[in-house]
């Protein structure tokens, strides 16, 4: 299929601006390597400079999701649980150096450096210690500028970019489908964790999303439906993106952790234990017992991500999403049954039934 760029305006100039986004390219999606990408916002040649120049290294962490599977929270708990004892309050950088200057600095604009587990106090600080060390680092930012996107952020800014010098772990995002991960990726032994969510309610957070994104408050939700169950939505097939996590989660369980946002919301704390496990940053019997777990759980929930102000006011890079779009909503499981029909549900299911038929992945 020819690839098309196309603006709302220009594409459909006859009818309404609402009706025209019912059309993948008006909302800026061109297919590409079979799923359709975002390209407004990530080039095609952003995905291929990553998939030519990228090393991957042992121990880095990709966190991989597809938009509005409960990125934003799984990169918090990531970021926290990696970083838990990479700092005393003595010597955190937050002494001498503001937030925002901080996180340029560390970040190197972008870049993004993840915890070193030989660093810091060794987990031997107390655990109100340890919460206002993590509470000092996402007050500051936002959890997708502490991790940051291959395609969104560093291949698209620099084609030619030198990784090699951020200190490992290296932590990285993506909303890539495993198939267009670079070989260098498949062949190391880095983790891959990756989330994803009931796809009724990630039709409804993506109507939420596109209408602020592309301006469209009067953009049915019928019609967003409808592109998903096509397929026509960012990084979609929606099934396609899942099978491919899910299906080397199967064959290499020890480098692809699937997780479910339902059920990180259901029992956070089994859960954030096995994503730690995972990562090679288990928690200590010590750390258990003075509550790390549970806080950490408690400051990357919803409700305080969602009021701190470094979110609220929608600080984001702008070559994610624009700046006055909140990246939290409501967060609830199953709020779709306010929305879609018992119809729309009844239809949805038998798209992901004839989908996922010859797999032993499956979404209540």
């Amino acid at each position: 299929m020819e690839s098309k760029e196309s603006s709302l305006e220009t594409s459909t100039p006859n009818v309404s601006p609402s009706a025209a986004a019912s059309n993948a390219y008006a909302l800026g999606l061109t297919q590409f390597q079979g799923f359709w990408i975002p390209s407004s916002r990530v080039p095609t040649s952003s995905i291929i400079s990553f998939q030519k120049y990228f090393q991957a290294l042992d121990d880095d962490i990709i966190v991989a999701s597809k938009p509005k599977a409960g990125t934003t929270w799984l990169k918090a708990l990531v970021f926290t649980i990696v970083n838990r004892h990479s700092y005393t309050l003595s010597n955190i950088p937050l002494n001498s150096v503001n937030p925002h200057q901080l996180i340029q600095f560390f970040y190197g604009g972008g870049e993004v450096r993840g915890g070193c587990s030989g660093g810091g106090n060794n987990g031997n600080g107390s655990g109100e210690e340890e919460e206002e060390l993590l509470n000092t680092l996402l007050n500051s930012a936002n959890p997708h500028q502490l991790i940051s996107h291959f395609e969104i952020k560093f291949y698209k800014e620099n084609p030619n970019l030198d990784l090699s010098k951020i200190p490992s772990p290296r932590v990285f995002s993506t909303h890539l489908p495993y198939s267009m991960l670079v070989d260098s990726i498949k062949r190391s032994n880095c983790r891959i964790v990756y989330i994803t969510r009931n796809p009724f309610d990630i039709v409804v957070s993506l109507w939420h999303f596109v209408r602020g994104v592309h301006n469209l408050p009067d953009w049915p939700l019928e019609d967003c439906f409808e592109m998903f169950c096509r397929g026509e939505e960012s990084y979609g097939p929606f099934w396609d993106h899942a099978l491919g996590y899910w299906n080397m989660s199967v064959e290499k369980p020890s480098n692809i952790l699937f997780m479910r946002y339902e059920e990180l919301k259901e029992d956070s704390v089994a859960q954030t234990k096995r994503l730690a496990e995972f990562l090679r940053f288990p928690f200590s019997l010590e750390e258990e017992k003075t509550g790390v777990v549970n806080q950490i759980i408690d400051f990357c929930s919803f409700n305080n991500l969602k009021d701190l102000e470094v979110n609220k006011t929608g600080k984001m890079p702008r070559s994610i999403i624009p700046s006055l779009i909140p990246s939290h909503r409501s967060g609830k499981v199953g709020d779709y049954i306010n929305h879609l029909s018992p119809t729309a549900v009844e239809r949805l299911s038998n798209v992901l039934k004839e989908k996922l038929s010859e797999s032993s992945l499956t979404f209540n």
